[in-house]
């Protein structure tokens, strides 16, 4: 019997595999290329299955009837395939509809052909039963248009495998597993057909391929849900850069090796305001003139004019090379800095008018002041006291919006060894006569104020020399200084009448930790909101700019800063007046302010 027959069993484990597996892929239909493979399964089941039951039957006049989904089945089968493989590499994303109707053609055919063979025998001659293996096969002399749609179905696959061949030379780990898996489960369907094609074989008229559909599909489901093919599509990444160049704010013009354009993204239309077709085949140097010498990778500024006037664009020009280093052409970005420009062009002049007309004109204020000061009889000489005042403190506001812009502009040169001693010696002596009480703790080890002066250059105690407690690391010494001189002057200001100073700084694996931290009434809220912010508003903005110049100073050196209100002992509300705890009733006392400095050990030239 045929149903008993080992050639049966494969084809309906076959088509009942493909089903399965077309179910479970369904799961996943909006991953790229999932509803394609979906249509390649139904496919192969249609294949597998019309060729069993055709085994059951055993009047040629029926028999013939189920070649129709046997050729419907494997029309479908290489089409569906090869689609599947461009949309989840990520070639395609869709097929019109010509593409469509072109990529059908042949398959459509051939099925017309089938129904009509009594009438041309384009398909086949002389069809009969021949037992193999104890199955009920057919065997025929095969026709002119078998070759075609033989013919037709090997591109095909032989295409999908050139594209799926494209990411193994690519050595993308990513997706090698993926491709060599989808090449591999196509050789054995390929050659089964060809074994049937050409008769090769003890049983020649067994077609092997539907037989197949079992272990290929049995394997493609391990790869599907077990290393996560559709998870982690290449065409997530292929279409996602294309995206991303086109959805580019920045223009992307790329050239080859001869410096003509081949593409160009929507906003280098814009930029350039010519249309892409126009653009491609163009020679760089016709838009810029900067490259007339010749593209090479770098940075440059120019000015482009367009019908809103001329703007400032920063261009970078990078090499695109294979995978081999050869180099295929250039890519060029525009970046339009036409506002930063400007802008910065605006602080530039400002910066200039405060630093220097106003310093001036305050410097009169003042001395003019003084002078009515001295000039004028109580009470109205404290009018002229408070001009005083305020007119130094302007000045002094100034001078730290100079400190400022020095600490934003990086040096030049690269970041050098810094003593932290070296630096925190000069400015606690800048301390000497006031009321201030300074503790230093370096590498472990506290020192009062005078006992860390007495520290020589190297760190060690001028009648110790046993004793080494300097830090060093890798850094700009002008900006660390510039950072550590206004979180000590704060602590100092704002630590009351007789404030004490606690500096330490601490080695870690990869950084050094610098902390400063005083005993006054803490930092108040509205100076630490618009630090954790990262903006002032009109309601939320600090009283000055040192805590600022901290902030932005530590991001220059590639670090961190941290403002913490420290809390003290908890009030006393029982009213004893004794300043004991009173058992958690009462809300905790600020106890200082505590600026914290994460700094790396060693800082890359930036």
């Amino acid at each position: 019997m045929a149903a008993m027959s080992p050639v049966f069993g494969l084809a309906l484990l076959s088509g009942i595999t493909s089903i399965v597996c077309g179910i479970l892929v369904s799961r996943r239909w909006h991953k790229p290329g999932a509803d394609w493979f979906v249509v390649c399964a139904v496919g192969a089941s249609c294949w597998s299955l019309a060729y069993a039951a055709g085994m059951l039957v055993s009047d040629l006049s029926i028999r013939w009837l189920f070649e129709i989904p046997v050729w419907i089945g494997h029309g479908i089968v290489p089409v569906a395939f090869f689609v599947f493989v461009l949309r989840y590499t990520g070639r395609v994303e869709s097929l019109s509809a010509v593409h469509h109707l072109l990529l059908w053609t042949i398959p459509l055919l051939t099925v017309v052909v089938v129904l009509t063979n009594d009438v041309h025998h384009l398909m086949w001659t002389d069809f009969r039963f021949e037992r193999a293996a104890g199955a009920a096969t057919v065997y025929y002399d095969k026709g002119p248009w078998l070759y075609v749609h033989k013919l037709y179905s090997y591109t095909l696959v032989g295409a999908a495998a050139v594209v799926l061949g494209q990411m193994l030379a690519a050595r993308d780990s990513l997706y090698t597993v993926q491709a060599v898996v989808l090449v591999a489960v196509s050789v054995p369907l390929v050659a089964g057909s060809l074994i049937w094609l050409l008769e090769v074989g003890p049983y020649p008229q067994v077609t092997a391929t539907p037989l197949l559909f079992a272990p290929v599909f049995a394997v493609a489901t391990l790869v599907l849900f077990r290393s996560t093919l559709f998870d982690s599509a290449p065409a997530a990444r292929r279409i996602g850069k294309r995206r991303v160049i086109d959805d580019f704010d920045d223009s992307v013009v790329l050239l080859d090796d001869t410096d003509r354009i081949v593409d160009a993204n929507d906003a280098a239309e814009r930029t350039l305001e010519t249309e892409r077709t126009e653009l491609v085949g163009q020679s760089i140097d016709v838009i810029l003139s900067e490259t007339a010498a010749g593209v090479e990778p770098g940075r440059f500024t120019t000015q482009l004019e367009s019908t809103a006037g001329y703007r400032t664009y920063e261009i970078t020009i990078s090499r695109v090379s294979d995978g081999r280093e050869n180099a295929l052409g250039h890519s060029l970005v525009f970046h339009d800095i036409t506002a930063e420009t400007q802008r910065r062009q605006r602080l530039t002049v400002l910066n200039r008018v405060l630093r220097h007309n106003l310093r001036n004109d305050l410097n009169v204020v003042q001395s003019y002041a003084a002078q009515l000061e001295e000039s004028v009889d109580p009470p109205h000489d404290e009018l002229a006291s408070v001009i005083v005042e305020q007119s130094a403190g302007l000045a002094a506001l100034g001078e730290k919006a100079r400190r400022i812009e020095r600490t934003l502009d990086v040096p030049d040169g690269t970041p050098a060894r810094v003593s932290v001693a070296d630096v925190l010696a000069p400015i606690v002596e800048r301390y000497d006569e006031t009321d201030a009480a300074f503790t230093i703790e370096l590498g472990g080890r506290s020192l009062s104020r005078d006992a860390f002066l007495d520290l020589d250059a190297d760190g060690a105690h001028r009648h110790d020399h046993d004793i080494d407690v300097d830090i060093e690391f890798s850094t700009y010494r002008t900006i660390l200084e510039t950072v550590l001189e206004d979180a000590v002057e704060n602590a100092v200001v704002h630590g009351g009448d007789r404030p004490s100073v606690r500096i330490a700084a601490t080695l870690r694996d990869k950084s050094v930790e610098l902390t400063v931290t005083d005993d006054g009434p803490g930092l108040p809220e509205v100076e630490r909101t618009p630090l954790e912010t990262g903006t002032e508003t009109a309601l939320d903005h600090g009283s000055g700019l040192g805590l600022w110049l901290i902030s932005w100073g530590a991001s220059q050196l590639g670090g961190s800063v941290s403002f913490t209100c420290l809390e003290g002992a908890e009030s006393d509300d029982n009213g004893d007046g004794d300043g004991t705890e009173n058992d958690g009733e009462g809300p905790d006392e600020p106890a200082g302010t505590e600026v914290k400095l994460e700094l790396p050990l060693c800082l890359e030239r930036r």
